[in-house]
Formats: structure tokens, C-alpha cells, sequence
């Protein structure tokens, strides 16, 4: 089973890296040195590639582990190699709003997320690396949702725990 994010995504990292870019020719024009918008823009472009990490990568699973795939780069995890996994409820989770409520982690370390944090902020914000995750598919039509994060690593519920439950903790 292959899980990705959704094409949107692409284009918002897209469009982050050309604003900062833009960001950067603009804060040069204007003073003389060169060195503060060099600071800004490089912690800028951290920030989006820490971004790029945490929703740019493709999860390949199958009975033998996950394959998470990012450019160029690919790691394969065991089932065993896998400290953390098992089906997480995050419905009262703070942050910005998104339809998904429940999912499965992943991550090589063991590793205990806040009960008010969803994973994709405690990717992006502290293991974009070792952690990953999948979102079950939202109950609620995403017509209700407004400003969304829509096609975020996203399954269906009941095939993906029809494959693979035997490998994940109770």
C-alpha cells in the first residue's frame, strides 16, 4: 500500500520556497548589508524544508515493514524496527483545524506524543526524520471543514487495519 500526501501540498512548498526567495531579493534591495536577509532566509528555508520533510514524503507499506521515500532518499523500517506504532486518537488535539481525527504512528524511536499535539505538528516541529505517520479517513464530509489540510497521508480505516493490525500495538 503506498500513501502519499496530496498534490496541493506540492504546490503550497512550492509557492513557501518562492515567497521566501522573493523575501530575501526584497531584503537585500533595501539595506546595504547583505548579511541579515543571508540569517533570514536561511532559518526561513529551514523552516519549509522541515515542512517539505514532514508532508513530502511517500510510506510504502507491506508485510515485511515501510518504505518511507523522500526525493532521492529511502529507508526501510521492519516491522520490528519500529518502536513506535499503534492506532492514535488525537480528536482533542489543539492547533490549526483539520478533519483528522484518528490515525496510525510510526517512528524508529520510542517516542510519546503529547495528548493536545496532532502528529503532523509533532513531525514538522520535532521528528520530521525518525517519526511518520497515516491519517484515517475523516467521518465528517470535508465540506463541513473550512481551510483544510485535505489529503494528508490519508487511508481508509478499515483496509489499512485489514492489513496490517498484526503488526501494530494494542
Amino acid at each position: 500500500m503506498v500513501v502519499k500526501t496530496s498534490k496541493e501540498f506540492s504546490f503550497m512548498v512550492a509557492f513557501l520556497f518562492l515567497c521566501i526567495i522573493a523575501f530575501f531579493f526584497i531584503l537585500a534591495s533595501i539595506g546595504n548589508s547583505i548579511l541579515f536577509p543571508c540569517i533570514v532566509a536561511a532559518v526561513l528555508l529551514f523552516i519549509a524544508f522541515r515542512f517539505w520533510v514532514a508532508v513530502g514524503r511517500i510510506l510504502t507499506f507491506d508485510d515485511n515493514g515501510c518504505t518511507v521515500s523522500f526525493l532521492f532518499l529511502k529507508k526501510h523500517y521492519t516491522w520490528e524496527a519500529l518502536r513506535t506504532k499503534g492506532v492514535a486518537n488525537y480528536q482533542n488535539a489543539i492547533g490549526y483545524r483539520d478533519p483528522y481525527v484518528q490515525g496510525v504512528i510510526f517512528s524508529s524511536k520510542k517516542v510519546k506524543i503529547p495528548l493536545k499535539q496532532k502528529p503532523s505538528q509533532y513531525s514538522f516541529l520535532l521528528h520530521p526524520f525518525c517519526f511518520f505517520y497515516v491519517n484515517f479517513t475523516p467521518t465528517t464530509p470535508y465540506s463541513q471543514w473550512v481551510n483544510v489540510m485535505r489529503g494528508l497521508y490519508e487511508v481508509d480505516k478499515d483496509t489499512f487495519l485489514e492489513n496490517f493490525s498484526q503488526y501494530l500495538e494494542s
